[in-house]
């Protein structure tokens, strides 16, 4: 059975850039899951605006996921950098892409979604990546678990890729009660993929929110299912930046939008006489706590 391997076909990159996902990719994978069943469909679409500093080593973590049964989306709101010129380097391996003017990231997702085909469905942003064999480990996931959302560790890197800290997640599932009202946010969006048919369930991502539309969309996704959690499997690093988007009053908006959601949902979801049993319920619920860690070392050079 051919195993998929893409790293001598995409083109190569510069001599400075080594490690992954330049110069080593995913272990190749074979046509057909190892109970002789078709891998499931994965979409992953990639929201982009002028991140051509970036954007190719998204593409490539990607790419090199190895994953045989790959749909790969860009939808880019009209960047005036390079990074058209280095889509189009990479557009065979590329299924749909489109440089235009779009209302915003959560709107340039819901386009992409909206014409995938996928079973299980992500986004990644253009200044973000995946770790090493991320895809597989989710599909191997989904396919023999009953859950329609899968949530990992992240590691958060600087500009350069240097790692900065581990966000970490406890094995029990996440529930919406856990979020509204006991304080646990474990949805680092970059580890996060989830079923098509949760999308169409819960939803399109609101284009009401500019910060905070990923966890509005979790929250409403938990509303039919709890959260599947890999604990100790790393799946996706966040980059901090300079060239994030930015927000004058950032803090402010952040509280501002996370206050809204909680006020909508939890009057929403909760009539008082199932607060007050889940209240008394989640007293005595403990478990490990998601949490921060302090790692250190170079992204280019992470086994995981």
């Amino acid at each position: 059975m051919a195993l998929i391997s893409l790293l001598n076909e995409l083109p190569p990159p510069s001599s400075d850039k080594i490690g992954w996902p330049w110069t080593e990719e995913s272990k190749p994978l074979p046509a057909l899951m190892t109970d002789g069943n078709p891998w499931p469909k994965i979409s992953v679409v990639t929201p982009s605006f002028n991140q051509g500093q970036f954007i190719e080593e998204t593409i490539r973590s990607v790419l090199l996921q190895n994953y045989p049964n790959l749909e790969y989306i860009i939808m880019d709101g009209g960047s005036t950098d390079n990074t058209a010129e280095i889509i189009k380097k990479y557009e065979p391996w590329i299924k749909y892409w489109v440089s235009e003017r779009d209302a915003g990231q959560s709107n340039a997702i819901n386009k992409g979604f909206s014409i995938s085909t996928g079973d299980i469905l992500a986004w990644l942003n253009s200044d973000d990546i995946y770790l090493m064999n991320s895809l597989s480990k989710v599909a191997k996931e989904l396919t023999k678990k009953n859950f329609n959302i899968i949530v990992g560790e992240r590691l958060n890197i600087s500009q350069d890729g240097y790692i900065i800290n581990r966000q970490t997640i406890s094995s029990r599932p996440v529930t919406l009660f856990q979020v509204l009202y006991m304080g646990r946010w474990p949805f680092y969006q970059e580890s996060v993929l989830f079923t098509k048919d949760i999308w169409n369930r819960a939803g399109k991502l609101s284009e009401k929110y500019n910060l905070l539309f990923d966890f509005e969309f979790f929250v409403r996704c938990l509303h039919f299912c709890k959260a599947l959690t890999l604990p100790g499997i790393l799946l996706g690093c966040w980059r901090h930046h300079d060239l994030q988007k930015i927000h004058p009053d950032r803090e402010i908006a952040v509280k501002r939008e996370i206050a809204d959601i909680f006020s909508i949902y939890r009057k929403k979801y909760y009539p008082e006489w199932l607060l007050k049993i889940l209240w008394s319920l989640g007293r005595r619920t403990v478990w490990k706590n998601d949490k921060t860690v302090t790692i250190s070392g170079n992204i280019r050079e992470m086994r995981v």
